[in-house]
């Protein structure tokens, strides 16, 4: 590999794995994991599969660092989000993706729990509207939210391996094996 490519390689890296991990030392210290296990495998033979290839690496490193200390991810917030141009144009097909997905997880669930998870979460109503639209209270309501998101959690934790950002956003999502969901 040549010296400017290494150079770029690293910074790639670097900006990967800093916007994952918020401490700069234990950022640095995944980096130079990252960078020692490429050296010493050298991945596909395919000169287009090599930077996947890393980046697969670097991925899987920083899932590793935040299971080994048991830590929750940070949430973060839609408004939290800044978009670049590109992915402002991706984001249609993405919610439309995303919503086929969804919408086929949910049909495995109970029909009470579809019909919670569309209103609320798909169409958008508030638990309170729900809750006024069915006639029961707002605790019952949320209750309700709250157990069938659940159970959709687990659905999708069978189907899917999720890869999340520092706050806690999802990044990436692999099929389990066998499985052929998102």
């Amino acid at each position: 590999m040549s010296e400017r490519l290494d150079s770029q390689l690293r910074e790639a890296l670097s900006r990967f794995v800093h916007h994952r991990v918020s401490s700069p030392a234990d950022a640095e210290d995944l980096i130079q994991d990252i960078l020692l296990k490429v050296i010493s495998n050298p991945g596909p033979a395919q000169a287009d599969q090599q930077l996947y290839w890393v980046f697969a690496v670097a991925r899987n490193r920083v899932v590793d660092y935040y299971r080994s200390r048991g830590r929750q991810l940070p949430r973060v917030s839609v408004e939290d989000v800044q978009l670049t141009a590109d992915e402002e144009r991706e984001v249609p097909a993405i919610k439309e993706a995303l919503s086929r997905v969804l919408g086929e997880l949910i049909d495995q669930l109970s029909d009470r729990d579809q019909h919670v998870l569309r209103a609320v979460d798909l169409e958008g109503l508030s638990q309170k509207e729900y809750a006024k639209n069915l006639g029961i209270n707002y605790t019952s309501a949320k209750s309700r939210v709250q157990r069938a998101r659940k159970r959709l959690r687990r659905v999708l934790e069978q189907c899917c391996s999720f890869e999340l950002d520092r706050r806690g956003a999802p990044i990436a999502c692999e099929p389990n094996k066998g499985n052929e969901c998102c």
